[in-house]
C-alpha cells in the first residue's frame, strides 16, 4: 500500500471517530452510556454481516480464543469506558482526552514492537500534541470528581485501543479486516449487552425515542463499522508503522472539538483552545513529513 493511501485512510477513519462526540453526546441524554454502546455496537455488527465472507470466518474461528481476547480488549472495554467518559465531561474536551492516545500509542509501539522506532520527528510531534492537548484541558473549568472520572474512563479507552492495535499486529498469521472486524464487534456488543442488562436493566421501550436519537445511533454503528475496518486494516499491514498512523489522530481533538462547538449548545471555543489546535496541526505536518519515517537510536525494544 502506498504512503499516500496510507495517510488518506487514516484521515477518514480519524475524522468519522472525531465526529462520534457530537452525536454521541446527544444519544446520551436519551440512553446511558453502556446500553447505548451495546446498541451501537450490535447494530454495527449486523452492518459487517453483509461484507463478511463465509470463507474467511471459518479460517477465523481456530483462533476463538484470541478472537475473545481481542474483542474484549478493542471493542468491549473501550467502548464501554468511551460512552462512561463521555457522559461526564463535554464533547468537546472528551475529543481532546482522546487527542493523547497518538502518544499512548507511539510509546506502546515502540516498547512492545521491535520494528516501530522514535525518531526526532516522532518526538516533537508527541510533545507538540501533547502540549497542545494539556492546554486544552486546562482551558477547560473542572466540575469536580465526575470530571476527573469521566477523563480516566476516556483514558482506559486511549489505553486499551493502544494495546488492541499492538496485540492484532503481532499476530502476523490473522487477516481477513472486514471479517475479523465483524467478529470482534459482535463478541464485543454481546459482552456490552450483557453488562449493560446487568448493570443498567434499562427497558428499550422505556426510551423517548426520535428520529435524531435513531439517527444518531445508526449514524455511530456506521462509525464503528467503517472507521475501525479501516484502522484494522492500516494496522495489519506489514509496511505501517502504529506509531507513524497514529499521529493522524491528533485530528480527532481538532475537528471533534470543533464539530462539537458547533453542534452542542454550551460548548464554546476559547482562544486557548484555537491555539492548541494549531499546535496539533503542526505536530501532524511534522510527524507525516518526509524525515519522520528515519530511525534515530532510541529504540526500546
Amino acid at each position: 500500500m502506498k504512503k499516500i493511501q496510507i495517510n488518506i485512510l487514516a484521515i477518514l477513519a480519524c475524522l468519522l471517530w472525531a465526529s462520534a462526540f457530537a452525536a454521541g453526546k446527544y444519544s446520551l441524554l436519551y440512553l446511558p452510556p453502556i446500553t447505548l454502546a451495546g446498541i451501537r455496537l450490535l447494530i454495527a455488527a449486523l452492518m459487517l454481516a453483509f461484507f463478511a465472507k463465509k470463507e474467511e470466518l471459518k479460517k477465523l474461528l481456530p483462533y476463538w480464543p484470541f478472537l475473545i481476547g481481542y474483542s474484549v480488549l478493542k471493542v468491549a472495554i473501550p467502548f464501554i469506558a468511551f460512552n462512561l467518559g463521555l457522559v461526564r465531561v463535554t464533547g468537546s474536551l472528551g475529543a481532546m482526552i482522546v487527542g493523547s492516545s497518538p502518544a499512548i500509542s507511539i510509546i506502546m509501539a515502540v516498547a512492545f514492537i521491535k520494528t516501530e522506532h522514535f525518531n526526532r520527528e516522532k518526538i516533537i510531534s508527541m510533545i507538540l500534541g501533547m502540549i497542545a492537548i494539556i492546554m486544552l484541558s486546562l482551558s477547560k473549568s473542572s466540575d469536580g470528581t465526575n470530571q476527573i472520572l469521566g477523563v480516566i474512563f476516556l483514558l482506559v479507552n486511549c489505553v486499551c485501543g493502544a494495546f488492541g492495535d499492538i496485540y492484532i499486529k503481532k499476530k502476523t498469521d490473522i487477516k481477513f479486516s472486514v471479517s475479523l472486524n465483524f467478529l470482534q464487534v459482535l463478541v464485543g456488543a454481546l459482552f456490552v449487552i450483557a453488562t449493560g442488562f446487568i448493570t443498567e436493566g434499562v427497558s428499550l421501550s422505556s426510551v423517548a425515542w426520535n428520529a435524531k436519537v435513531i439517527f444518531d445511533i445508526i449514524y455511530l454503528a456506521f462509525i464503528t463499522a467503517c472507521a475501525t475496518t479501516i484502522w484494522l486494516k492500516l494496522v495489519q499491514e506489514p509496511t505501517v508503522e502504529i506509531s507513524v498512523i497514529a499521529i493522524w489522530k491528533l485530528l480527532i481533538p481538532s475537528v471533534g472539538a470543533l464539530l462539537s462547538w458547533i453542534l452542542t449548545p454550551g460548548d464554546k471555543p476559547t482562544l486557548v483552545s484555537v491555539i492548541s489546535l494549531m499546535m496539533i496541526l503542526v505536530s501532524i505536518f511534522i510527524a507525516t513529513s518526509r524525515n519522520a519515517s528515519k530511525k534515530i537510536k532510541l529504540k526500546m525494544a
